[in-house]
Formats: structure tokens, sequence, C-alpha cells
């Protein structure tokens, strides 16, 4: 994180540097904040030794071990190691602990269950344990020990006589302990630095250089050296040579006089040295010391315990406060006012050849950086500026307020202003050509020694949206929805976009490779425009997730032919395979970049303008490094009970499963993807750590989890873990047995109930089946269309009054005939004369009385019965009436229908020959006497 903010291959000024760190705290488990150890275990869990027992973190939470692994609830935890075989040791002020088994991705700490150690250690309160060879050491009463973890039996502690004696001169019991190949490292109790091995011991004291101090922390390095270091000075010991250099240590004051057991030494990943400052951190350098207090982002605290992960992070224990993870540690550098620059808004940036980066800011421009021997008239000059660049002639180009730019002389500050209307952008063309995009169109300047005002390009007059240079030397702008094309001739093109919507605001604009324009519609995305002799040939669109926003402000395509993006959530990034992008979580100052804030500098890095600062990306590569992102289950629990894998029996308690992943680079984006079979239909999404199933039914059910990082669209190789759950003891064997029995007694007793009841029912199914019967037969003597009775039934109802002679009913029979029906279907068509037919029979249906019946005849032809002769011509008037007096309305259509009625009575000895041909011979003559009327059998 604290490369060069310079070019590669030049010297580096002296400026400050802003760290960014995700804190850990109670918010996530972790309910003590003052630590003896803070160390990363071999398959990635990082754990804290607290004043409130032992915690490990596994990308989501911190988790307490206590009873539940065997080890005392709570208490002070003076440090950890982990013997050959990854087993875990824990120490505490008068005992240690031993786990039964090693961690590993499936066995996670809180899985492990601890045995206490055999023996005791004189004096044994806190201290350093280190692995060795089958177990760990440690010191008591000026002794080593060594706690044995391998072999049968209980873990023993016992004297350790592996080493040749150290002469009469104990160790110091707070001694730290460190290894360096077969010899361990330890401090007398006269302060001397002694090297113990198989060998006659080689100490280091006041003969050979080495003052008598507290020297509370040792580190061997990569080249055989030992370096330590006490509340005021820094030793390095060459133990081949002898040669003890011994150093002051800068800024150290009286902060760590409580806390001197506290005070560490590291190794950044660059190989740098890490060590605590009065005011915060400090690190030494080829250069010399640089340090980090407040102002870049330390707390002003105490910090207890540093480490850096395997990852590179760098973490802290800070007193009171927590744990703290730094952002992008390594690859991001961060500036802001408190840097030098003049505001912490952040527009343009440029770097001057061999020299610094030039940043237009709220608060005026800012050289930052660059050769410490560089000749400057000035860093800083005043007025809030949005655009610069740099000429060719060592001249430095910025706007001024909405009406002006700028020429700025950097060897002697003298400047020139020239009017010009509010400047968007300044362009470097080919053979230093410059082009200025204002609100009015496009200026340009030529090249040249001495500086001129820029004058108009006539072509390009009125508001242009935005402009770029393409590497063939072209200028492209954004007006409007047309793209425009400027040729090295001067010639200018003028290409439609395609946009499907009118309203489309191209607002950003960028050349790649010839023939690609990428241009960022606000709201909508981004455009890949392909562009063949000023035609647009396709359009590409990429939207989120691909981009992390799809509200654009900057984009560039650097010398690797990659696109960034800058938006208002962060940047994105295309190298023409895949999408990723970063935001504040991965080392970047804010999210909210600003408009046409990015740059490439000359050694490949990035440089993005912030609304809260200045962000560098050392390796632009590394945001494509493939990550394993390690998910691993935590804990399973059922209710208040730890599940370990067992089968257990069915309860209605609740499954809760904790996971995390051990790549903690992404631990604030990351999210998890999981299933339980025959539980879940599909895949869950959660950002929270946990999923919790209000039950689990019986069976053997697989809970498989994903991660996915979505800046990196990478997703993990599944994870799974199975789930026993017994049947409830209702569903044992031997109770389905006896289910069965009751089930069989039971069904025995129904069957001879239901025999008797059968027995009393069958004469009223006999009488039911009767009256569906009769229902069945009066629905077959039915017409289907009208609804009236049948030709068939209706004559027999007709034989079997007559067949009762002069003690049957008085019978009148009426011929009911439609007058021309035959016009009605030739003009309304046989559908309509259907619906005429269906109608009638309806109104019939609705009107008849007892005693009265109806049924079709034959055709449009209806025969009417009535039982009565009493007023049968009162009531043939009447349905003659119902069934013709009112028009038939068939769909749109109104149709008029008349009908007439032929009407005979019974007389003695009829037939249904005699009588139906009587009514017929009515019929007859109501037809032939103009229709519409009734007629009676005997009128003459």
């Amino acid at each position: 994180m604290f490369g060069l903010l310079a070019s590669a291959g030049e010297p580096e000024a002296a400026i400050g540097q802003q760290l960014a760190f995700e804190s850990y705290g109670r918010n996530v488990g972790l309910t003590n904040a003052w630590f003896s150890c803070l160390q990363q275990g071999r398959v990635g869990y990082v754990f804290a030794c607290t004043e409130h027992g032992l915690f490990f973190y596994n990308g989501r939470r911190f988790f307490n071990l206590g009873s539940s692994q065997g080890l005392p609830d709570g208490g002070i935890v003076a440090g950890i190691a982990f013997d050959d075989r990854n087993r875990l040791i824990v120490r505490y002020p008068h005992s240690l602990f031993v786990s039964t088994g090693p961690i590993s991705k499936d066995v996670p700490p809180s899985a492990l269950t601890f045995r206490q150690a055999v023996g005791a250690v004189k004096d044994n309160a806190f201290g350093s344990l280190l692995p060795w060879k089958g177990g760990v050491l440690l010191l008591g009463g000026g002794l080593l020990y060594f706690l044995r973890t391998e072999g049968p039996g209980e873990p023993t502690i016992e004297p350790f006589r592996g080493f040749s004696r150290q002469g009469d001169m104990p160790l110091w019991n707070a001694s730290p302990l460190v290894a360096q190949g077969d010899t361990v490292w330890a401090v007398r109790s006269d302060q001397a630095i002694c090297g113990l091995s198989k060998a006659s011991p080689r100490c280091f004291s006041a003969p050979d250089g080495l003052p008598k101090d507290d020297w509370v922390a040792l580190l061997p390095t990569p080249t055989g050296h030992i370096l330590a270091r006490s509340p005021s000075r820094l030793m390095d010991i060459d133990p081949q040579t002898g040669r003890v250099d011994v150093s002051l240590l800068p800024d150290q004051g009286g902060r760590y006089a409580n806390y001197p057991a506290n005070l560490l030494l590291a190794l950044t990943p660059a190989g740098d040295l890490l060590t605590q400052s009065a005011a915060g951190l400090m690190i030494r350098r080829s250069s010399g010391w640089t340090k980090l207090a407040t102002e870049n982002g330390l707390p002003p605290v105490p910090i207890l315990q540093l480490m850096f992960d395997r990852h590179g992070n760098l973490w802290l224990g800070v007193l009171g406060r927590g744990v703290m993870r730094s952002l992008g540690y390594g690859a991001w550098e961060n500036l802001n006012s408190r840097d030098g620059l003049s505001d912490q808004v952040v527009w343009q940036i440029a770097r001057q050849p061999g020299g610094p980066l030039w940043v237009a800011t709220d608060g005026g421009v800012d050289a930052i950086g660059g050769p410490p021997d560089m000749i400057l008239a000035h860093r800083h000059y005043d007025l809030a500026a949005f655009s610069l660049a740099l000429d060719d002639s060592g001249h430095l180009w910025r706007s001024v307020g909405s009406d002006a730019v700028a020429c700025i002389t950097i060897s002697t500050g003298e400047t020139v202003r020239y009017p010009l209307p509010q400047v968007s952008r300044i362009l470097n063309g080919p053979g230093g050509q410059m082009w200025f995009v204002t609100a009015k169109g496009i200026y340009g300047l030529d090249p040249g020694p001495r500086p001129s005002a820029p004058k108009p390009v006539a072509d390009l007059a009125g508001s242009v949206t935005d402009a770029a240079t393409a590497a063939d030397g072209t200028l492209w702008l954004l007006r409007r929805n047309h793209l425009l094309h400027r040729h090295a001739d001067g010639s200018v093109a003028s290409l439609p976009l395609p946009w499907k919507q009118p309203d489309s605001d191209p607002q950003i604009l960028t050349a790649g490779p010839t023939g690609i324009v990428w241009v960022a519609v606000t709201g909508e995305g981004l455009a890949r425009l392909t562009i063949d002799r000023d035609r647009i040939v396709s359009t590409s669109w990429y939207r989120t997730p691909d981009i992390i926003s799809t509200s654009i402000v900057s984009l560039l395509v650097d010398r690797r032919g990659w696109l960034w993006a800058g938006t208002d959530n962060g940047i994105s990034v295309f190298d023409g395979v895949r999408w990723v992008s970063a935001n504040a979580t991965s080392g970047l100052i804010s999210d909210d970049l600003d408009q046409n804030g990015l740059i490439e500098d000359t050694d490949g890095s990035m440089w993005f303008g912030t609304s809260s600062g200045l962000s560098h990306l050392l390796d632009p590569s590394s945001l494509f490094e493939r990550r394993d992102l390690e998910p691993v289950i935590t804990s399973v629990t059922v209710g208040t009970r730890p599940y370990r894998g067992q089968p257990i029996r069915y309860t209605r308690a609740p499954f809760v499963i904790q996971f995390g992943s051990l790549d903690f680079r992404a631990d604030s984006v990351l999210r998890f993807r999981y299933r339980l079979d025959d539980v879940d239909q599909q895949w869950g999404d959660t950002a929270s750590g946990y999923v919790r199933y209000p039950s689990v039914p019986p069976g053997r059910h697989r809970f498989e989890l994903v991660a996915y990082d979505p800046l990196r669209h990478q997703s993990s190789a599944p994870v799974a873990l199975m789930l026993r759950v017994q049947p409830p003891w209702w569903l044992w064997r031997p109770v389905l047995v006896c289910y069965a029995l009751g089930i069989c007694g039971l069904v025995y007793g129904l069957m001879r109930l239901r025999f008797r009841f059968l027995l009393r029912q069958r004469e009223a199914l006999q009488r039911e089946v009767d009256l569906r019967t009769a229902q069945i037969r009066e629905a077959q003597a039915t017409d289907s269309l009208t609804g009236l009775l049948i030709r068939g039934e209706v004559q027999a109802r007709v034989v079997g009054m007559l067949g009762q002679g002069h003690r049957g009913p008085q019978l009148v029979v009426g011929l009911l005939d439609l007058d021309h029906f035959k016009q009605i279907n030739d003009r309304f068509g046989h559908l309509a004369g259907d619906e005429v037919l269906k109608e009638l029979g309806r109104r019939l249906r609705l009107e008849l009385g007892a005693g009265e019946y109806a049924g079709r005849y034959g055709g449009e032809e209806i025969l009417i019965i009535l039982e009565t002769s009493h007023v049968a011509v009162e009531r043939i008037r009447s349905l003659k009436a119902t069934a013709c007096g009112e028009p038939f309305r068939i769909e749109s259509e109104i149709i008029h229908v008349t009908c007439s009625v032929g009407v005979a009575h019974k007389l003695a000895g009829d037939t249904w020959t005699s009588i139906i041909g009587r009514a017929d011979q009515a019929l007859y003559r109501a037809k032939n006497g103009g229709r519409n009327r009734i007629v009676h059998a005997g009128d003459e």
C-alpha cells in the first residue's frame, strides 16, 4: 500500500498516505477489546486472544471458544500456537489446553474439543508459545519447557532438555521466543539475547555492543538477521558475523509505558519493517522511517497487536476499539487534504513527464510527488480548477472559473489567462496540438514554444457534451444524439447514434482501438460502438451487473486496451474478456468518482479522482487475479445445542447454519448461495453469513454453500455438509406395526357397521335409483333444441288421455305453426332460425301450467295439449300471445314472427289420427285465411 507515488524508477517525494479499515467489534461477536495475540492459522481462520477468552473469525463473525469445546468460559488467554499436525494449543495464565484433533476446512475451530495438559510450569503466567518438533516450547521460572502433543497419552509438560545449557543465567520469563532453523532465540534475565541450539548457545550482550534494555520483541529476517526492539531502541544482529547495530526508534514517547509487552515487529509483504510508534505505526524503508498516525486513518489509542495475513492484509488489535483490517493494503494508495491536496474533491489529473502529478481540485491545482530535486516554482495554484493538461513545452493549462483558461509556465510560475467559454475538458492531440472542450464548441491550440490564445474550430462550433482523442490522432465528439468524427485533414463526419429511446442522454465517451468508440448513456449503461468508414456497424451494451453502476462519469482506454469506467459507485474495468469492479471495500478512497478523473500513469498504474480524495491503483492487473474464495461452514446448532454430523432425533427446534469465507479481501461484498436438499426448492442468496431453518424433516439432507464475489463475478467451488435427522418416535417400526394392527381392527369394526348401514340404506337407495331413472326418462323425452317434449312423448300422452274414454280429461289440442319460418332461415340463416325455436320453447315452458303440455310436432310446428276445455279458447289465445306476441332478439337483429294455431276438441271415439287431423285442417284454414290467427275445428 506504500508504493512510490511518482512514476516507477523515479525518486519519491515525502508525502502522506491515507489508510482505510474495516472494523470488527461487538457488532460481529467480538465482545472484548484487549488483545494479547492476533494470529492467522494455517487453514485461514484469524484468532484473537482477549480477556474474555479466545475468539476466531470466519470471514463474517467472531466466535468465542469456551465450555462447548472444553475450554474455560472467559478468562485471559495469554497466547496460542499450532503444532505440526495443526492442533491448537491455548495458554491461560496457569494452564494449557490442547485440541484433540487438528483444524481443517472440514473441522472448524468451533468443532474442536480440548483437554488440559498434564504437568506444571514454574511461575507460569504469560509468555510466548513456539511450535517445535512435536509440540511447543514455553518459558517458566527462567527455564524452557516443552509441551508434548505427539504420541500416546495426555499432552504432557516437561522441562526441555534438547539444547545445551545457557549457563547459570536464567531466561527472562516475559521473553519472546522465535525460531530460526534449529536455533531458538530468547532474551535472558540480564537482557542478553541468546540463540539456543544443541551446540553451545550464542549470546549477545553489552560487550558485543548490545545495550541493556527490555527487548520485548524479536523477529528473524529472510536474510538470517535477528531484529529486536525495546520501548525505545531497535537492534539488528547478524549471527554469522557477530555484528550488532543499534539505533534509537523515532516517535516513541510514553504511549506504550503500560503495554511494553505489546510492542511488536513485523515485515510487510514488500519486506519493510513495521512497528508501533507513539502516534500510531511506522514503516522502515530504504529511505528511512515513514510515520502513520491518526491523520493517516489510524486510531488515536494504543495498537496492542498487529499482523499480516496470507493475502497481505494488515490486521490491528486496537485497545478499546476491537480488530481492524486494512482495505487494499499494498495495492492502493489514497491521498486527501491531509496529504498535500488543497481540497478533497478531485477532478482531472495529469502527469508531468519525469515530474509530479498535477491534480485539479475545488481548492486549486496541486503538485503531488515527483523527484525531490526537481525545481518547481510552486506546488499549488489557487482558484478551483476542473480541467487541466500539460503541453509539450513545459506549460500547465488549467480552467479558471467559467470564463477562462490559464497557461502556467511550470519552471517560473508565470501565468497567462485567456478568456474562453466554460471548459469541461482539455485534450492532448497529435504533434503537441491541444483541444479545449467548451460550452460553445471546440477550441484548438497549435504547438509552439510560447503560449497563445486557443482559437475556435469553425467546423466544431456549438455545444459539445464530451470529446476524446483516438490513437490515430482523430477527434471524436458527442453532440446530443450524434457522434462527430474530425479526421486528421479537418473534415468532420456526423454519425447518428442508434438509440431506441429518443430521450437518451449520452454524456461521456472515449476512443479505443481504431474503429471502437465507447459511449456512456445516463441511466442506461455503456455502449461499445464498432465503426467502419464513419458508419456504425454494430452496438454492444453493458449494464449492471457487468458494470458496478450505470451512472458513469468517466471513461478511459489505457495502453493495454482495457476500458475503465468511473461511476458513482466505484470503478469497473473490462480487459476484453471479463468485467471486474472495485469500490471502497477494495481500497478505493471513495465510491463517488468525479467527471473525467481517470489517468493511466507512465508505469501503467491508475489514478482516480473522487469526491473524497485521490486514489492510486499500483498494479491494475491485480484486479483480474483469480481468488480462492474459500467458503467454510463454521457451525451448526439445533436449538441451543451444537450439531457435529451425528444422527439426531427429529425435533421442531430450528437449525442454524453459520458460514463465512477465509479470503477476507472481499468479506464486505461477498454473498453466499445455499440450498438444503428436500427443503429448498431453489438456491437461496444471503450476505449475512447464516441461514435458519425453522425445522428439518427426517432423512439425510445435503446442505451446499457457494461463495460469490459480485465485484469480480467469481464463484467458489461448493462446500457441503450432511444433516442426518432420525424419524420421530411415532414413525419407529414397532410403533408403525402397532399402527397397522390398530388400523386393521378399526377397519374390521367399521366394515361391520358399514354392512348394517348398507342394509338399512338399500331400500332408500332403490327409491333414489327409481327417481333418477324417471328423471333420465324425462330428459330423454325432451327436445334438445326447444326444451319441449319430443313428438313421441307428446303422442303417447295424447293417446293415453284418449284411451280413458269418457272417464278421461276434457282434452284440447292446438297445433301451432310459425308463419313464414322459411323466410327467417333464408334471410337470417338456419342458426338464427334455431335461436327463434329455442326462444319459443323457453316462452312456452314458462307459461304452461298444471295439466298443460307442449311438444315439438315437427320442424317449426308445436303441439299444445290442454287437459280441460273449460277455458281452452282463452288459454290457446294466451299461449299464442306468449309465443309470438313479442319480437325475437337474435344477437343484434330484431325479428318479428307471427304464428297460426289450429285447435281441435276431443270427441267421442277420437284417436290420435282423428284429433290431430282436425287440428291440422284447422291450421290449414288459418294459413289460408291470412295467418297470425286461431281457427277451431268445426268453425265455418
